[in-house]
């Protein structure tokens, strides 16, 4: 065989190796917004439970409800979305801590919007 001939055999493909920051940054992030996610979500769902001290003419129990209610629901949508992303990113070996910080941030920013609707209401 010369030696400069192509294999008589395929050559296996190879991934590229995981990068161990990459993966550390994504797994904290995804877990701080899943930590923060579950604090503030119970935090709204023990909120509901009284939203009977919402007096008419102080609060609106259904914007109150309404507002939590849409916060859970983005947030949760927020969360998986990101996750999902953040998962398959990884599982392909392309750089995923960014989709992983980014949801951090829209969990977050999904509870202060809601806070504030909750406030108002």
């Amino acid at each position: 065989m010369h030696p400069h001939a192509a294999p008589p055999y395929a050559v296996p493909h190879t991934r590229p190796p995981r990068r161990q920051g990459d993966l550390s940054v994504s797994v904290a992030a995804l877990a701080v917004a899943a930590g923060i996610g579950f604090l503030l979500g119970a935090f709204g769902l023990m909120s509901l439970a009284f939203v009977d001290g919402c007096t008419p003419p102080d609060c609106d129990a259904d914007a109150f409800t309404r507002a939590i209610n849409l916060t859970l629901v983005g947030a949760s949508v927020v969360g998986i979305g990101g996750t999902v992303t953040t998962v398959v990113r990884l599982a392909r070996r392309s750089v995923a801590w960014p989709f992983a910080v980014a949801t951090l941030v829209l969990v977050l920013a999904t509870y202060a919007v809601g806070g504030v609707f909750w406030y108002r209401s």
